[in-house]
């Protein structure tokens, strides 16, 4: 199967995971990197701290493409719509579920078991 692009369809895009690597790279040094000196190899780390609020629009972008390209590739097969939307949610609310449970957990664990007033 060939992807719209002309090129055989890969699943795996493994130039992307360099793209994402840096996009991280660059919002932890955002959100980490507080050197304020003169040295040689702190300023210019430090301007690409100043611009690492890109990482998140890169990982949007990424996800866009990602996201795209499997419904553009698949758009052919029956009920592709139905099989995608089963499958993004099997990726992504069983984590949502954990995370909720666990946040509602320790909410009532630090609130003392839920019999006291809210305040």
């Amino acid at each position: 199967m060939k992807s719209i692009l002309g090129s055989p369809l890969r699943r795996h895009i493994p130039e992307l995971d360099g793209v994402r690597g840096l996009s991280i790279l660059l919002v932890l040094l955002y959100h980490y990197w507080s050197y304020q000196g003169a040295s040689p190899i702190g300023q210019p780390i430090g301007r690409l701290a100043g611009i690492g609020w890109c990482g998140v629009d890169v990982f949007f972008v990424l996800s866009g493409f990602l996201i795209t390209s499997i419904l553009l590739n698949t758009r052919t097969k029956p009920n592709y719509w139905w099989n995608f939307l089963v499958r993004r949610g099997l990726r992504i609310f069983p984590l949502y579920y954990a995370v909720l449970t666990a946040i509602l957990l320790a909410g009532w664990i630090a609130g003392g078991g839920g019999g006291g007033e809210i305040k």
